[in-house]
């Protein structure tokens, strides 16, 4: 009985797998906490325009790390774009950001989650890089003053958590 062809196999699909982590890995450039300056960015969006950071300054923002591989990413969608659905009255903005995957998965992922708000694909890791995200999913929520109020490093479990997170970026905090 031989077992060589089930051993390659196991070993080529570990070497593929290694590759993968070897390539989409991006050490982050910085480490950001709550209360740090949110860093100017500049990210391709699905439909080929650009988005500045500096079209959004002077408003909250909810950015939402993503990637199509990723079961927690897929859990997180529904509660990211339904508090879309309600902060977009209060003028929050939402960008979702695709990362460690190819353009074609992480446009299928926006698709497939219907999201109605700003999509962008960091497939070189810049943007991620900049807020120190390496973990995905991860959320990030920014003042209108332009500083972290909220993280949310993991899956978003409740629609609660999310709006924790927003209403302190959009009330004043005591």
């Amino acid at each position: 009985m031989k077992k060589y062809p089930v051993n390659k196999l196991i070993v080529l699909l570990a070497a593929g797998l290694v590759l993968r982590a070897f390539f989409y890995y991006h050490p982050p450039v910085n480490t950001l906490k709550v209360g740090d300056a949110a860093p100017a960015f500049a990210i391709t969006l699905t439909d080929g325009k650009t988005l500045k950071s500096e079209d959004l300054k002077g408003k909250p923002l909810v950015l939402f790390f993503y990637a199509n591989w990723c079961p927690c990413s897929h859990n997180s969608a529904p509660l990211v774009q339904k508090a879309y659905t309600e902060y977009r009255e209060a003028d929050v903005k939402f960008l979702s950001v695709g990362i460690q995957d190819g353009e074609s998965d992480l446009k299928d992922f926006a698709q497939r989650h219907q999201f109605s708000f700003y999509t962008g694909m960091d497939t070189a890791g810049k943007v991620s890089d900049v807020f120190g995200v390496v973990t995905t999913p991860t959320t990030i929520v920014v003042d209108k003053d332009w500083k972290i109020s909220g993280l949310i490093v993991g899956q978003v479990k409740t629609m609660q958590a999310i709006e924790e997170k927003i209403s302190e970026a959009v009330h004043d905090r005591v």
